[in-house]
C-alpha cells in the first residue's frame, strides 16, 4: 500500500500545490522507516503428536506471511516438536518440500511443556536473528492479514515491548 501511495503522489506531484507536495514529505518522513529498517520476522509453532493440526495452522501463517511480506525484510517459519510419538516424519516431510524453503523443524527429544518448547523456537529464531516473534499453538488458523497488522501495530507503537493478536471462534 505505502509503495502505491508514492508511486500515485509522485504520478501526481507536479499537479499538486505546494501544500500537497509538504504533505507528500511529510507522509514519506514519517514513512520512510517502514522502507528502510524492515524487521526479521518467526513464528513458532509448538506440536506435541497433533501433527495434522500443526500443517493446517502451519498453511495459514504461510499464507499470512506471504501476504506480509512487503513489510518484513525477512521471515521464517519454526514449527516446533515438543517429542511427539509418531508425528515428526510427516512434520519433517511437509516442512522439507519444495515451496517451503522458509520453514523449519526443530525436534525436540521429549516434551519440554509449553514454556520448555517454545524457548527451544525462540532461540532457534533469535540465533537466526530475528527481530519479531509470533508464538502460536498448533489448534488455530490464522486470518491473511495477521501478521501484516500486528508489524504495523508495533510499528505505530515503538514503546509496546509485547503486541498480542485476538483469539476469534469462528463457529460463534
Amino acid at each position: 500500500d505505502l509503495l502505491r501511495h508514492l508511486y500515485y503522489l509522485m504520478i501526481t506531484c507536479t499537479e499538486t500545490s505546494s501544500r500537497e507536495e509538504d504533505a507528500f514529505f511529510e507522509y514519506l518522513g514519517r514513512n520512510l522507516i517502514w522502507m528502510t529498517n524492515l524487521p526479521r520476522v518467526s513464528v513458532i509453532i509448538l506440536n506435541w503428536n497433533g501433527a495434522g493440526e500443526t500443517i493446517s495452522c502451519a498453511e495459514s501463517v504461510l499464507q499470512a506471511l506471504i501476504n506480509g511480506r512487503a513489510l518484513m525484510q525477512s521471515h521464517e517459519l519454526l514449527i516446533v516438536d515438543n517429542g511427539s510419538d509418531d508425528d515428526v516424519e510427516l512434520l519433517r516431510a511437509w516442512c522439507n518440500s519444495d515451496d517451503r524453503s522458509h520453514t523449519q523443524l526443530v525436534s525436540n527429544p521429549e516434551n519440554l511443556g509449553f514454556a520448555g518448547g517454545m524457548n527451544a523456537g525462540i532461540r532457534r529464531a533469535l540465533e537466526g536473528g530475528a527481530d519479531f516473534l509470533w508464538l502460536l499453538n498448533n489448534d488455530l488458523l490464522v486470518d491473511g492479514a495477521s501478521i501484516s497488522n500486528l508489524i504495523k501495530f508495533s510499528r505505530l507503537n515503538a514503546t509496546a515491548a509485547i503486541v498480542g493478536a485476538t483469539i476469534l471462534d469462528p463457529i460463534s
